[in-house]
């Protein structure tokens, strides 16, 4: 209930209702200082977080430090593992023990990002000097 929900506000009237878990998304309600007092809105009711969890390796690293400092988490949701194509982008981007994420112990997200790989798999973006984004009016057209 809520991965979809993006303000603390649009939880409130399920935390009302008397739901027992919401799955708050870091990544679509504005990042994890937001995400934390959604969870602690949700502590208050005493309901419990499964942070949501499908936007890739970033995300799910700030999932993780949410849930690490949480005491309502109940359970991390993923979809697929973060190997493959994930672990190429960040190579740490999770370690695992008997089902268990482990937190990273480094600052910030704990993650390193692959920016040479990013890069690679970038997609070229256009920019206000590109001819396609240009006002025809401002080419004297």
């Amino acid at each position: 209930t809520g991965e979809r929900l993006a303000t603390k506000y649009e939880f409130v009237p399920l935390l009302q209702a008397g739901v027992d878990i919401i799955q708050i998304d870091v990544s679509g309600v504005g990042g994890i200082l937001e995400a934390k007092r959604i969870a602690g809105m949700a502590e208050a009711h005493h309901a419990q977080i499964t942070p949501h969890s499908y936007a890739g390796p970033i995300s799910f690293a700030a999932q993780v430090q949410l849930a690490a400092c949480q005491p309502n988490f109940l359970i991390q949701e993923m979809v697929g593992t973060m190997e493959g194509f994930y672990r190429t982008l960040v190579p740490d981007c999770a370690d695992w023990q008997d089902g268990y994420v482990i937190p990273p112990r480094r600052p910030g997200l704990g993650v390193d990002v692959n920016e040479d790989e990013v890069r690679r798999h970038s997609v070229e973006r256009f920019t206000e000097t590109d001819p396609l984004m240009q006002n025809p009016a401002d080419r004297g057209q």
